[in-house]
């Protein structure tokens, strides 16, 4: 009787052992289940997915206020919130004003030192009164001002909503566009744009996209009076060779 009361013991024991694996289990499963929709919803926000269709277009003619800047591209969230700042002071009183932030990148980074490309953060003057309000202010901070001509260009778009977005951004879009200003018998696209509607009285990327461009034709006036990257890499080696004499 002992040895049975022992054995209904021992096989209650493993049934409860079993049972409790068994929800351990299941709750693994459902947790793995949900990170991986979670997982799958952020990289599908963040543009993951989304297929870079890349299109031939004319880029009107536009007036540019703006800074020059050399060092990493990365470092540019700074330099874009002053001239938003700056110029959201001049929108702030009125209403459904939406305007152009753009940042011009001079330089292919994979070509010229990450810390030394050369790049420069604006944005497209509105027309009229307010356009020369906002002109005036960025001036008196030290921003230049230049007109630019209509251009061909290679353009998309990509979501913006943070940095993984940004990170994918770089490794599809730039890929897609050099790729289509090949086809378009262009070995030398650029200078690249990255173009933000932004909403004085909301968002800074007001629509969450990014606006791309890359310049076909009339290139030296997108070049803000800078030379060219393959002069500059020539400027940039001869400097180097100086220091080690």
């Amino acid at each position: 009787a002992r040895f049975k009361v022992c054995r209904s013991s021992s096989k209650h024991i493993a049934v409860r052992f079993c049972s409790e694996k068994n929800m351990w289990w299941q709750f693994g499963a459902a947790l793995a289940a949900a990170l991986t929709a979670y997982g799958y919803r952020t990289l599908s926000h963040a543009g993951m997915f989304r297929k870079v269709v890349v299109e031939k277009r004319s880029f009107e003619a536009s007036r540019l206020v703006y800074k020059k800047y050399v060092g990493k591209y990365s470092d540019c969230g700074v330099k874009f919130q002053e001239v938003v700042n700056l110029t959201n002071e001049v929108f702030k009183d009125k209403e459904n004003a939406i305007y152009r932030s753009v940042g011009v990148w001079i330089d292919d980074p994979m070509k010229i030192p990450a810390s030394k490309t050369r790049y420069a953060v604006g944005i497209f003057l509105p027309e009229g009164e307010v356009g020369k309000a906002v002109e005036k202010k960025l001036r008196e901070n030290g921003y230049e001002c230049q007109d630019l001509p209509k251009a061909t260009c290679v353009t998309t778009t990509f979501p913006f909503n943070g940095l993984l977005s940004i990170m994918i951004g770089v490794s599809k879009v730039y890929p897609a566009m050099k790729k289509a200003a090949l086809e378009a018998r262009v070995e030398n696209p650029g200078p690249f744009m990255e173009l933000h509607f932004v909403d004085p009285m909301g968002s800074a990327c007001g629509d969450g996209l990014v606006y791309h461009y890359g310049l076909l034709d009339n290139q030296k006036p997108y070049l803000l009076g800078l030379p060219e990257s393959s002069e500059y890499l020539k400027e940039i080696r001869q400097a180097d060779d100086r220091k080690k004499q």
